[in-house]
């Protein structure tokens, strides 16, 4: 009997497949994090787990099964051993970061994280640590450092959208070695002529290898649409001052005093949002967006350059996936120190970066980040309407985090440099690029006419549907919505999750039925 520690497993699917775990594998479910419309399901297939709302975890807010636990001390060895992890929680809290954080405030509830998360680690005793994607909120990033610190098993699983499948992993940074090794395998018994993939994959590679407005992901598309049609600025503030009418009602009836006006977190939640994401966020991104604009260049397809797509951020792309590179000016500069004299950097922005949907704030970006740029001699920042595939194609090399835009380089036959962790790194074509040394080899190499065979990428991506399931959680509704009993396509996921975890722990082949 294992005893599981689940975080961040919010819909229907995950529930169903710790059921299937428990039956098949002896794993006891002991702490549930997830959002609440899983709660009563949770509770039904084990009545003796703790739950705790996701977004009372990520706000630090405890259940009641957690508020009498003994907090440990936190002693120096611990903070210097995590002291690299400390820098990326510290960022992570971007997300939070709706009315402007301080440092202090910041490190006190890093600092907090870790004595509880220790709490329930030293009460639960926990055997496996099992999150379905890269730790990146505060609350999952410190159990999953303080599970691998305690030798703690832990699993995560990868979701490569652009191929639809999902493979299960220990360390989001070395991703899977045992698909890295049966990949590396396949190139030592031989490449095929043709290397023959499933349908619905071939069908989302030839969409990348067309025009872009085919292949844009769906999630840019619809954010974009969503602030477009978001209500207006006047709108907005009428929505808050009947909320604030209401209040006044209740107190002049007598149902409510003054005081409790103003010791209602309701409130003042709703006061923060209206003059820091509602008011706030949209006069930022407005003037983050005409200060990019009035700095880009047009584009000049026939030079020599390296183009990078910026990340949007705070997303998990670049924290914790990019280390530190979460910090977007360092991977630019490396590239900008280590290009031969005659190459440029173009540098796009993320189109979602100048939405407000988010509650934008300057921690995610300033216009100093903009001007730093821009300060360095062979970088041109681009317009936002300069199509993404053509700056691909004619560039040298494509580079970013962990982005997309390196993958479907890889495919129309650019080398990637990549600077953070990604379920593509270990492909032919891609250049893991952390260092000056990094930088300046791979470009040696692409300068001396360095071409990737794409057959050897199509390996890659077969090696993945071999050992991983099928199943995009995160853009499917009806993966996400469903149990098992409910869908059959569910059933087959859950299955298929299942079979992939347990083969992954065995260390066995491959995970699929057929």
């Amino acid at each position: 009997m294992n005893k599981v520690l689940y975080a961040a497993c919010s819909i229907p699917a995950w529930v169903d497949m710790a059921e299937q775990l428990k039956r098949e594998n002896g794993w006891i479910p002991c702490y549930w994090i997830g959002r609440s419309r899983v709660e009563s399901m949770v509770r039904s297939y084990f009545p003796d787990v703790v739950f705790h709302d996701h977004l009372q975890a990520v706000k630090g807010q405890l259940p009641a099964e957690g508020r009498s636990l003994h907090l440990p001390a936190l002693d120096s060895k611990l903070l210097i051993d995590l002291a690299y992890h400390e820098v990326i929680a510290l960022n992570m809290m971007d997300r939070l970061d709706v009315i402007g954080l301080t440092f202090q405030e910041r490190r006190r509830f890093y600092h907090w994280s870790l004595r509880y998360w220790s709490a329930v680690l030293d009460h639960f005793q926990p055997d496996i640590y099992f999150n379905p994607s890269t730790p990146h909120q505060v609350y999952d990033y410190v159990l999953y450092i303080l599970c691998r610190r305690r030798g703690i098993k832990t699993i995560l699983f990868s979701d490569p959208f652009a191929i639809n499948f999902l493979y299960p992993m220990e360390d989001f940074k070395a991703g899977s070695p045992r698909i890295l090794k049966s990949y590396q395998d396949k190139i030592a018994q031989g490449i095929p002529s043709t290397v023959v993939l499933s349908e619905g994959t071939e069908s989302r590679l030839q969409a990348l290898l067309g025009k872009y407005e085919a292949a844009r992901h769906a999630s840019v598309g619809n954010l974009l649409d969503q602030d477009r049609t978001r209500p207006s600025f006047v709108l907005d503030l009428a929505k808050h001052a009947l909320f604030y009418i209401k209040y006044a009602i209740q107190v002049l009836k007598g149902n409510l005093s003054v005081k409790d006006f103003r010791a209602s977190e309701t409130a003042l939640h709703e006061l923060r949002l209206l003059f820091h994401r509602d008011i706030g966020s949209r006069l930022w991104t407005r003037r983050l967006k005409r200060y990019y604009r009035s700095r880009a260049h047009p584009v000049d397809t026939n030079c020599s350059y390296i183009y990078v797509a910026l990340h949007f951020q705070p997303e998990l792309s670049t924290s914790p996936e990019g280390g530190m590179f979460v910090d977007q000016f360092l991977m630019v500069n490396l590239l900008s120190k280590a290009a031969p004299p005659d190459w440029l950097i173009y540098v796009k922005e993320h189109p979602v970066q100048f939405t407000s949907l988010w509650g934008a704030n300057k921690s995610a970006r300033s216009l100093d980040f903009y001007s730093d740029l821009e300060s360095l001699p062979n970088v041109r920042l681009v317009s936002l309407e300069s199509s993404p595939f053509e700056l691909i194609d004619n560039a040298k090399a494509v580079a970013s985090i962990s982005g997309t835009s390196c993958w479907e380089a890889v495919l129309r036959g650019v080398p990637a440099l990549v600077f953070g962790h990604t379920w593509y790194n270990g492909c032919e074509g891609v250049f893991f690029t952390s260092t000056l040394h990094d930088c300046q080899n791979a470009i040696r190499k692409i300068q001396q006419g360095y071409a990737i065979d794409d057959q050897r990428v199509r390996l890659f991506v077969k090696t993945i549907e071999e050992l991983g399931c099928q199943g995009d959680l995160y853009e499917d509704i009806q993966l996400q919505s469903f149990a098992s009993s409910e869908n059959p396509r569910v059933a087959a996921l859950v299955n298929g999750m299942t079979r992939a975890i347990q083969c992954f722990l065995n260390g066995d082949g491959p995970a699929t039925d057929d």
